[in-house]
């Protein structure tokens, strides 16, 4: 694995698939999983298909936590001695998670210079943010190409969200918006808006089916992305990997992205969207 000047570091949430973080060095921080007073850390002690399964089986409902500040310090004190001399830590959204005040406290004892930068949003919403950066340092970039690179990405990113159903996202305090849906959705599935101006999640539009909540979302990702350019889309999913798989089959067949990425969320996403969640994140390249 390549070692850089600048290293590379971002959480759990982000759903860039291993052989992508291997490739780039790109440095993952977990998050945590609270079932009662013991703690998971998300991807390591725990999967997303093994959390699906107990929420389920109705065993438990978890908590999500953020990283510890000594795991952020660790995390950097690591790349230091792998010979980085600086850090770039790209966090999801602030109105999310408490990762990038986290973040905040641990510069005061990193033993590096860290550039702190809030994704203003999550799985691939801050993964294609990630991604950015790493190419551009992949290309030779410095840390403030890196950071450049990152930010040109969130202004032209669009991400919706389809659930099942609002619980998982009403318990987890995530909904912000679509908080006005609540008692009225019934058997109405959701389509929700990831604004990446705030990073708060919104309401978009509602269904009868998943297959109609599919193609709204499709309809409106269409409207909302610079399609007559090249493409980079992902598709994440928590335990729905059919479907998922045949979303990205129309998206390839209608759009012909130049990337596309089909991908399980993480554990500590899963818990917020719940069993059946499907996302597209993607966005078109700059003219």
């Amino acid at each position: 694995m390549l070692a850089y000047k600048t290293a590379l570091i971002t959480d759990s949430t982000c759903d860039i698939p291993v052989a992508l973080r291997q490739q780039y060095n790109i440095h993952t921080i977990p998050l945590y999983i609270a079932w009662g007073d013991e703690l998971q850390r998300d991807g390591l002690d725990i999967t997303t298909s093994a959390l699906i399964q107990a929420i389920k089986a109705r065993l438990m409902f978890p908590r999500t936590l953020p990283p510890h500040v000594e795991d952020v310090v660790r995390t950097i004190d690591d790349v230091r001695r792998a010979g980085a001399e600086e850090v770039l830590l790209i966090t999801v959204a602030a109105m999310m998670s408490d990762t990038f005040a986290i973040g905040q406290q641990a510069i005061e004892q990193a033993s590096l210079p860290v550039t702190l930068v809030d994704s203003r949003g999550n799985t691939m919403s801050l993964g294609w943010q990630v991604l950015a950066a790493a190419r551009s340092r992949a290309a030779g970039g410095t840390l403030g190409d890196m950071v450049q690179a990152a930010d040109a990405v969130r202004e032209r990113l669009v991400t919706l969200l389809y659930v099942d159903s609002m619980e998982y996202l009403h318990r987890g305090g995530r909904i912000g918006g679509a908080v006005r849906w609540l008692g009225t959705i019934l058997s109405l599935k959701p389509q929700l808006l990831v604004d990446h101006a705030t990073g708060q999640v919104e309401g978009a539009t509602r269904a009868r089916s998943r297959d109609e909540a599919l193609g709204k979302m499709l309809h409106t990702f269409v409207e909302q992305t610079a399609v007559h350019r090249p493409l980079r889309i992902a598709v994440t999913h928590a335990d729905a990997f059919e479907p998922a798989a045949d979303f990205a089959s129309r998206i390839q067949h209608e759009l012909h992205p130049v990337e596309l990425i089909v991908s399980e969320t993480s554990a500590v996403s899963a818990v917020h969207a719940g069993p059946g969640a499907i996302a597209i994140s993607g966005y078109g390249e700059a003219e």
